[in-house]
Formats: structure tokens, sequence, C-alpha cells
């Protein structure tokens, strides 16, 4: 029997909802809330399968009850049961809403949007699956295609062909205008699945507001769920701001990259959690310690990266550099009993010595990691020399 929670702030509609879904009673175990927090109590105290909420309710709308749902119960399907039928509120519900429908709501369109969204959750048989699945707000938006639509936007008059086919050529951007087109907030007769007719619709006015919506079009601002750093793209990302910031040949970066050694072993003698632990402390020291935070991330498999200014002179910037990030594993970490005492590799590419762009100075970063590892050192710089003319080769300078 599907579980079925309705949320709405006036009994009238509540009474009527009882009514017209009484012969569903045999298939569906109804629950009705008058509120957002009277669902969230009902929430926590059993599981449901699905969320049918209206959008403008007192104290907590139906926007910000969904996204409650999602980061707490992503397995739940969540559709929105309006009568606040404006295109802010049809923008907001494409973040956090499967589904959205207007008021009035024929019984039957009601009954059969809920039965196609149960029978879809039947079909993924995997709780993880549905899960990971349920709780996608969103698909991140390639950054660079992300940065092309602004501009394009903002133009005193946006080319709605140049819209689609940059929208065209993301998944998550296609994904969302064809969600809110076929939604039933602009009730056209037909299914909409060209995304050049979609935009023609919506108009540049809503793709606008999608655009600019936290909840919908994003950068690819992935965080590592266990740290709270950022990952790959969005370290780059922020490394090519401030190398954008940097004037002349007097400001100099270096990107390191650093391993924790016997992470592994640490993960089977005392447990994946302590493991867990000690990436936490090295984040949370390496916050402190940093001048800008932003400039750090977390790459996966015991690897951090960070962005530090060189100092000093030639001679002397790597040595201060090796100074200053070696003080992070001086102190002894205690996690849940356990005293770890941490150590690193590391491997470090200079801008703009070393690379001139974000994912070359990583990858450039990451072959001295490598180059590391491979010499038994603890720091390693990158160096490409010319060699023989044009060719170049990899030159690892033990520090």
């Amino acid at each position: 029997m599907q579980r079925i929670l309705f949320v709405d702030d006036e009994p009238g509609i509540l009474d009527g909802l009882r009514r017209t879904l009484r012969p569903m009673r045999s298939v569906w175990l109804m629950q009705f809330a008058d509120g957002g927090q009277t669902a969230l109590q009902i929430l926590e105290g059993g599981e449901i399968d699905v969320v049918v909420s209206d959008m403008r309710m007192p104290g907590m709308d139906g926007a910000e009850l969904l996204q409650i749902v999602r980061e707490r119960w992503p397995s739940v399907a969540r559709i929105i049961l309006s009568g606040h039928a404006d295109r802010s509120a049809a923008v907001r519900s494409v973040g956090v809403a499967h589904q959205f429908l207007v008021k009035p709501c024929d019984g039957n369109e009601l009954r059969s949007v809920v039965q196609r969204t149960c029978a879809l959750r039947a079909t993924l048989i995997s709780p993880e699956v549905l899960s990971t699945l349920t709780e996608l707000g969103e698909l991140p938006a390639i950054p660079a295609l992300y940065a092309a639509l602004n501009r394009e936007l903002a133009k005193p008059e946006p080319s709605l062909p140049a819209l689609s086919k940059l929208i065209g050529r993301d998944p998550g951007m296609s994904a969302k205008i064809l969600q809110l087109v076929n939604s039933a907030f602009f009730g056209l007769r037909r299914r909409v699945k060209s995304i050049n007719e979609a935009v023609t619709n919506l108009g540049t006015d809503v793709v606008r507001s999608l655009a600019l919506s936290s909840t919908a079009f994003t950068k690819m601002c992935i965080r590592d769920r266990l740290t709270g750093l950022a990952q790959r793209t969005l370290f780059c990302e922020r490394l090519e701001e401030r190398l954008a910031r940097r004037v002349g040949p007097e400001s100099r970066d270096a990107v390191m990259v650093l391993d924790l050694e016997r992470l592994g072993l640490i993960n089977d003698s005392a447990g994946r959690h302590v493991g867990d632990g000690l990436l936490q402390r090295v984040a949370d020291r390496m916050r402190r310690v940093l001048a800008d935070p932003q400039c750090l991330a977390y790459l996966g498999a015991g690897t951090f990266a960070v962005v530090l200014p060189l100092l000093g002179s030639a001679g002397q910037e790597l040595s201060l550099l090796q100074e200053r990030i070696s003080g992070l594993f001086l102190k002894a970490f205690e996690i849940d009993g356990h005293t770890i005492r941490a150590s690193a590799r590391y491997g470090i590419a200079r801008y703009p010595a070393d690379g001139e762009n974000p994912p070359t100075l990583l990858e450039n970063a990451e072959a001295a990691l490598k180059g590391a590892k491979a010499a038994g050192e603890d720091f390693v710089q990158y160096r490409m020399q010319t060699h023989r003319g044009q060719e170049q080769r990899l030159s690892l300078i033990h520090i």
C-alpha cells in the first residue's frame, strides 16, 4: 500500500481531497497535514512515499517544506499542488518538486500523477538508487555554458535561437526547461519535446529567472559531503578567478596537492569511521591555517589540493612553502580514542612557470605528487623544460 501525505493550510481543501480520493483508500494510505510543521512531524513518525503540498502556506511554504523533505528524506517523491499560479512559484518549485499541478486539479489527473509516481518508485528496487535519483535537485551545469548563457541573457535583446543552442548542450539545463514548460502551470495542450520550442514558450524572462535561481541552473559547485570542501571543478573555477585578479610578475601562486599516507592502513586497522574522522580533522585544520580557505579542495582518496601564495625570493619560495604546510601535521589527531600521527607527500606546480590555467596547474601538481611517491620524497616540484627544440619533458625537482 502506498503512503501519501497531503499538505494544505486550508481545511476545506483537505476535506475536498478526502472526498475526491475516497475510492483510493484500498490502495493508498493517506494522511493529511494542515501545514509544514505538521507534515514534518508525520514524516518523522513513519515512512511516506509521496508528499503532495500546497505552495502558499503561512510560516513554511511548499517550496521550503519540499526542500527539507529532499534533504532529510530524499527517497520521498515531491509534488506541488497549488492555486498560487504565478511564474515565481513555478520557478521556485523546479528545484524541489518532481511535479507541479495547478488548482483546481481534476481528481483523475491527480490520481494519475500520483500513481505514475508510485509506479516509477516501484521500478527502482534499490533503495540506494531511489534515494540518489530523488535527491537530485539539479544536474550541475558546465561552468563555461553557464557563463555563456548569462552573457546572452545580459544582452538588451537576447536571441532565442542562441539560448536554445546553449541550453541544448547541457542535460541539466535541458531537463529543467522541459520540466517547467510541461508542468500544469503553462497548461499546454501537447507535450513539448524540443528545447527550441520550450524556450520560445517560456520566453527570455522565465529563462532568466531560472538561470538566476539557486535551485535551478547552477555552476558545478559540488562539494565533498564528508569534508565539506570543494571538489575538483569548483576548485578550478575558484583558482581561475584568483588568477584573474593577479597583476604583474610579482604575483605568484603555487598549487599544492597533498596525499595522506597510510590512510588505507588506518581504515583497515582502526575502522573506516576513524579514517573519515581524520579526513575531516585535516580539512578543519587546513581551513584554519589558510588565509583563503576558498582555494582548498578534497579530490578524494585522501588527496587534498590547495592554492598558496609564493613568498620570498626564487630560491626561498619553495622551502618557505614546505615549512608552512608541514606544520599541519606536527600535532597528532585524537579520533574516537585513537591517537593518529598523520603525514603526507606533496606535489607542487607554480603559476605561471608550471602552468597558466587551473586544469594544467592541478594536473602538473598531481604529476609531481606521483613523482614524490615514486622517489620516496616528501616534496616534489613539477617543471616543464624545453628539451631538444620544441619537445618537452617532465623535470621533477626534489626539495
